[in-house]
């Protein structure tokens, strides 16, 4: 199975609250986050599906993802939405091994809270002018940088320093969704490798179940 998503935009700051009165009965609004975790997620999967599931005894893909949030806490998970981490198991994983000759982990530049570090790293010439800055703790937010951009590569480091402020705490990936990996991973920014430079490569995932490739997203 094939599904074809937008292409990401060069610039993401995450899901956006809608306004007005909507906001106090969203899912990101003050109250919804109060809510026990397991009625958080039967109430998001009755407003993505349109009906109840059945988290205790799932039966669908959809239901049994639900009760992995709920209940499957393994430290073999911990580190698995920690960017970094990430990088390091795959490093791990490959050292050593010869019939992986093409695999490429995207460089690291630099990693931390400081955003004068990174734009001394600009200033000096060692930060590429195709780049990505995101957090390392969190999903969907991003600020990517090319050489052939509009207005050239040069970063615009108040609003960085802002982003770095406003994306440098734990946010709806644990707070709301319950998403329970992202509560372990290191809070911190990062400046990436971009890959393809402004021309963004097709994204793609596959789900495995049992050692074998099921679905193919793109």
């Amino acid at each position: 199975h094939i599904l074809r998503h937008r292409v990401r935009p060069i610039s993401d700051s995450g899901p956006h609250m809608p306004r007005g009165l909507r906001r106090i009965i969203h899912p990101l609004g003050p109250l919804f986050r109060h809510l026990p975790l397991a009625l958080r997620r039967h109430l998001l999967f009755l407003r993505h599906r349109g009906t109840w599931g059945n988290f205790r005894a799932p039966r669908s893909l959809g239901e049994k993802m639900q009760w992995r949030i709920l209940n499957d806490h393994r430290p073999l998970l911990r580190w698995t939405a920690d960017k970094q981490a990430q990088k390091e198991y795959v490093r791990r994983c490959v050292s050593g091994r010869t019939d992986l000759p093409h695999l490429k982990i995207p460089a690291t530049y630099w990693a931390g809270h400081d955003i004068a570090e990174l734009r001394e790293l600009s200033m000096s010439g060692r930060l590429p002018a195709d780049w990505v800055f995101k957090p390392n703790h969190s999903c969907g937010r991003v600020r990517l940088f090319a050489a052939s951009d509009d207005g050239g590569p040069t970063p615009d480091w108040s609003e960085l320093s802002s982003l770095a402020r406003a994306w440098g705490d734990f946010d709806e990936e644990n707070r709301v969704m319950g998403h329970w990996a992202y509560g372990h991973a290191r809070p911190a920014m990062l400046a990436e490798e971009r890959i393809g430079g402004a021309h963004q490569p097709p994204e793609i995932k596959v789900l495995c179940f049992d050692g074998r490739a099921h679905s193919l997203m793109v």
